[in-house]
């Protein structure tokens, strides 16, 4: 398989993804609108990257570069994967490069977040996808500890999610996903 078993989580062997269609909400061959997706693991032996939305060849994703820094992009009309305007984001000053992370990236409405540890790195507005199933990809020797995801309730048409700064309540109570079979 492209994961290898080990005593904290799964490495990635191959450069391939882990993805998750839309079957995964229990409800077959429903597309996925509004979700959070959350990863755990140790800073990425390059990059660790969660995509929202996906429907071949669009998407949205969010990536953690090994030095900390990230950014929200885009894929569209065949175009390679590109980074919104203002969507790239400076590492953070606690950030530990040694440490355990836990990224999130959320989809609510036309809103999109990325957290990194509790904090609220950056929000991008677009309403390009509505739906989609969603992947989370690694660079080769990354270790991901977990993959958690929930479908967050649809908003009212005219709401905008309130997005905190900064705050651990920024997380959603995730089911975990376990990895596939080697």
């Amino acid at each position: 398989g492209v994961l290898t078993q080990e005593a904290r989580g799964w490495r990635v062997a191959k450069g391939e993804s882990i993805n998750l269609a839309a079957s995964q909400s229990g409800k077959r061959g429903k597309a996925l609108a509004n979700l959070a997706v959350r990863v755990t693991a140790p800073t990425p032996a390059s990059f660790l990257t969660i995509n929202l939305r996906g429907q071949q060849p669009l998407g949205y994703s969010a990536t953690l570069l090994k030095d900390g820094k990230s950014h929200i992009s885009e894929a569209k009309d065949g175009q390679a994967l590109r980074p919104f305007e203002n969507g790239e984001f400076a590492r953070s000053p606690d950030f530990d490069p040694a440490g355990r992370h836990v990224m999130e990236f959320r989809a609510e409405g036309e809103v999109l977040t990325l957290i990194i540890d509790g904090r609220t790195v950056g929000t991008i507005q677009d309403a390009s996808l509505s739906n989609g199933n969603f992947s989370v990809h690694g660079s080769v020797g990354s270790v991901i500890e977990k993959v958690e995801y929930r479908e967050l309730p649809a908003l009212p048409a005219a709401a905008v999610p309130s997005v905190p700064k900064e705050s651990a309540a920024a997380t959603v109570p995730a089911a975990p996903v376990a990895p596939p079979a080697a």
